[in-house]
């Protein structure tokens, strides 16, 4: 235990020290988040010696990649509201203190941090079974900035600006126009092999494609350019 609780540095080694002691015999993969506690250098010497490559992932992407953000603390978010409900029902007249703090968490711990929770979190993630069309490209498309209005200019609802934004940055790549059908969100891709999102729109004036591969994916249509 730490003094203040979270890991750092020191005691992560100490715990790649204890985990080579029960992993499968041969090459493992560790597979962590970018905290500042899991990138000092000497964490690599000793994940080299148990025979344990490490994978960092990308930052911003935790909430997609990795299984306890996908499956276990939700489910940990769900319980927790549910019990401290609960707890504030039976007990309007008291706070929720240090030494009360165990009557919410020992049972949430024991809801969430289920077997078939944490195999959960590993598949939603594409880990395992290995899956790397488990996650959409769609889930990583580029930000759509918002437009603030210069004073006398009327205001734009958020379907227009998400159109308006849309459309510059696909004129920004190509001279071809598109648009959307049926006032519907899209997916753009530029071509099949690179499948490059630009973005999600709204159109309210459809414009005909030409001959444009639609393919239906609840929610979204995705077109194929």
């Amino acid at each position: 235990m730490t003094p203040k609780g979270s890991m750092n540095s020191e005691t992560f080694v100490k715990w790649i020290h204890h985990f080579a002691k029960f992993k499968t015999p041969g090459p493992c993969l560790l597979i962590f988040d970018g905290a500042s506690s899991h990138l000092y250098y000497n964490i690599v010497d000793v994940a080299d010696k148990h025979d344990i490559t490490l994978l960092c992932l990308p930052s911003n992407t935790t909430h997609d990649l990795q299984p306890m953000d996908k499956a276990v603390f939700r489910a940990f978010e769900h319980y927790w509201d549910q019990e401290l409900q609960k707890f504030r029902f039976k007990n309007k007249d008291k706070a929720l203190t240090k030494q009360r703090f165990g009557r919410i968490f020992t049972p949430v711990w024991d809801k969430a941090l289920t077997p078939s929770n944490i195999k959960s979190g590993f598949e939603a993630t594409g880990i395992y079974p290995f899956n790397p069309d488990r996650i959409p490209e769609c889930a990583y498309a580029p930000s759509i900035p918002t437009h603030l209005p210069e004073a006398g200019e009327p205001e734009r609802n958020s379907d227009e600006n998400n159109a308006a934004s849309v459309i510059n940055a696909a004129s920004a790549l190509n001279d071809e126009s598109f648009s959307c059908e049926d006032n519907v969100p899209l997916i753009l891709f530029q071509s099949n092999e690179q499948q490059n999102v630009i973005s999600s729109c709204i159109r309210d004036e459809p414009a005909p494609l030409a001959s444009p591969e639609v393919i239906e994916l609840k929610p979204l249509r995705v077109l194929i350019l």
